[in-house]
């Protein structure tokens, strides 16, 4: 079976480097959020995002790498941040062989911390996260934006 590009987004308030070359993620966000009135407005919002993409040998070089980010309302091929990556002599490869035999898959690893303060979310729909490899087009997660249910007041209250 070939290897595929693939990628994942941690959601979170906070994205944190530490000592040792950690990273944390504060208040991660798992299957939604949800908001009792739009537009919101969230102090800080963080997205880690980590791809991977098969490669033939450690000679490629990439032409152009980008993060793209839809929020709630954007139109389909608009998305409300852009962020190119300036520096492609900096992207990992990793050759997965060395210790795996029997996979031949090399990979590069694009691994992408953008925080925003403040983040305006408009409307309920979804935040969806794409990276951009060379124009091909990287699925790397998406999270639900919904709007609360307002409760009504209890009469024990």
């Amino acid at each position: 079976m070939a290897a595929e590009a693939h990628g994942f987004t941690v959601f979170c308030d906070d994205i944190r480097m530490e000592i040792g070359n950690k990273v944390s993620f504060i208040g991660c966000y798992s299957g939604g959020m949800a908001f009792t009135s739009f537009p919101a407005v969230l102090p800080k919002f963080g997205f880690g995002i980590m791809c991977r993409k098969p490669m033939e040998n450690k000679k490629h070089r990439f032409k152009s790498v980008e993060t793209r980010i839809f929020l709630p309302g954007d139109e389909k091929d608009i998305p409300s941040i852009v962020s190119p990556v300036p520096n492609l002599a900096d992207l990992e490869f990793n050759d997965l062989t060395r210790h795996l035999e029997a996979d031949k898959n090399r990979y590069a690893n694009f691994n992408f911390h953008l925080v925003f303060a403040p983040l305006t979310i408009k409307c309920a729909g979804e935040i969806k996260v794409r990276v951009v490899v060379d124009g091909e087009i990287i699925k790397c997660g998406r999270l639900a934006i919904q709007q609360a249910l307002q409760q009504e007041p209890s009469l024990n209250s």
